[in-house]
């Protein structure tokens, strides 16, 4: 399974999770409760790697990462000649996710998080894969989060904004529709769960 449809698997697994603790599907908190379903569902493995072979650390300070990816692309002695590799916004990620030679980093929002909110994550994210002129062992940075309504094409449309004519940055909007079994006059018989893929053309092992 994809990582991009692991992560939509613990969104769903972290909805449930609330609702049977709240009876409240929309009001997630905290939202570290999709944190941990998330990194439940990727435990499981991804793509070809199997859970085992994976490392899945959370709330991984955004130090400790541009450290990870750089010195993973040119080598501790070279990484401690040359200027650090930094991100606008300090802080920590949600998951981040690593394999013998890869990683992966995954950031999560509550129910229909702001534009502002998801363009301030995509512009870290791209920082991230930037790292080392766009080629490191970063195999995708992810933004995910349910929205109520389907928000496909808005979320296309932001994208292809923060793309621009960039061709070392490719973009994938995943969305899937989740029926709830509820009444509509009880709550919300669907959801979606969306998860924004961000890769760098020129990642190491691409």
């Amino acid at each position: 399974m994809e990582i991009h449809d692991r992560i939509s698997q613990g969104i769903q697994h972290g909805v449930n999770r609330h609702w049977r603790y709240t009876k409240n599907l929309l009001q997630i908190k905290p939202e570290y409760l999709l944190t941990i379903s998330v990194a439940d569902a990727v435990s499981e493995g991804i793509a070809n790697i199997h859970g085992i072979d994976l490392t899945i650390k959370l709330e991984e300070p955004t130090r400790s990462i541009s450290f990870n990816l750089m010195s993973n692309a040119i080598g501790l002695r070279e990484y401690f000649k040359m200027l650090r590799h930094k991100v606008a916004r300090h802080g920590k990620v949600d998951i981040f996710v690593e394999s013998e030679k890869d990683c992966w980093i995954v950031e999560l929002k509550g129910f229909a998080p702001s534009s502002v909110e998801i363009n301030k994550d995509l512009v870290r994210l791209t920082e991230f894969l930037s790292a080392n002129d766009w080629s490191n062992n970063c195999q995708g940075a992810f933004l995910a989060f349910p929205t109520l309504i389907d928000q496909r094409v808005r979320l296309e449309r932001m994208v292809a904004t923060h793309l621009g004519d960039t061709h070392t940055l490719m973009a994938t909007v995943h969305s899937d529709k989740v029926w709830t079994d509820e009444d509509p006059e009880d709550g919300s018989p669907v959801y979606y769960t969306n998860c924004i893929s961000l890769t760098a053309s020129t990642r190491i092992g691409a």
